[in-house]
């Protein structure tokens, strides 16, 4: 091989290795080889043997002749992966169908959320009209007592109601409605 086949040999490995998404090291696990080896190889530096170059045409589904002598051999490699593009598109068409879902569950979740906060915020203000209703009960309450305390400990003087004054029987009938 002379210097332009390895040179084109090497780009080709490169090309192949990356359109089939390998690393170096799996490609040197594949060929068993070094990763260094496939450095040396795909910088021209070096040339694999004759079985290393069998099994790299395995392994990529070309010829040995096209790997080595067709420069830019991923343009020819591309016609022999259109089955791979058809797998990639339906996995993609999958990917956007599992995309949609996803999208439409965190938006159920979204509005589950929004609805538990509203229920939440319409219970904090059922409790404090609650609170504010028994605030003002509570304050009725203490102001009737009030009332009562300072009307029942008056002195009665010798028997007689002075005006202005009001005894248990009158806060009696006004509770009851005079009855």
């Amino acid at each position: 091989m002379e210097n332009n086949e390895t040179a084109i040999l090497g780009k080709n490995i490169r090309n192949l290795r990356i359109f089939k998404g390998m690393s170096q090291k799996s490609l040197a696990e594949a060929t068993f080889t070094s990763r260094n080896t496939i450095y040396l190889w795909e910088s021209g530096e070096k040339k694999p043997s004759k079985s290393e170059l069998r099994r790299i045409a395995e392994l990529f589904d070309v010829s040995v002749e096209s790997l080595v002598n067709e420069p830019d051999l991923k343009l020819v490699g591309e016609a022999k992966l259109l089955p791979s593009i058809d797998k990639i598109s339906r996995s993609a068409s999958v990917l956007d169908e599992a995309q949609k879902e996803i999208t439409e569950a965190v938006d159920a979740l979204i509005v589950q959320m929004d609805n538990q906060i509203i229920r939440e915020q319409q219970k904090k203000k059922d409790i404090k009209e609650i609170v504010i209703i028994l605030i003002v009960a509570v304050s009725i309450m203490i102001s009737m007592f009030i009332l009562y305390c300072t009307h029942v400990n008056k002195p009665k003087n010798s028997g007689s109601l002075q005006a202005g004054t009001i005894n248990i029987e009158e806060l009696n009938n006004l509770d009851t409605g005079g009855r």
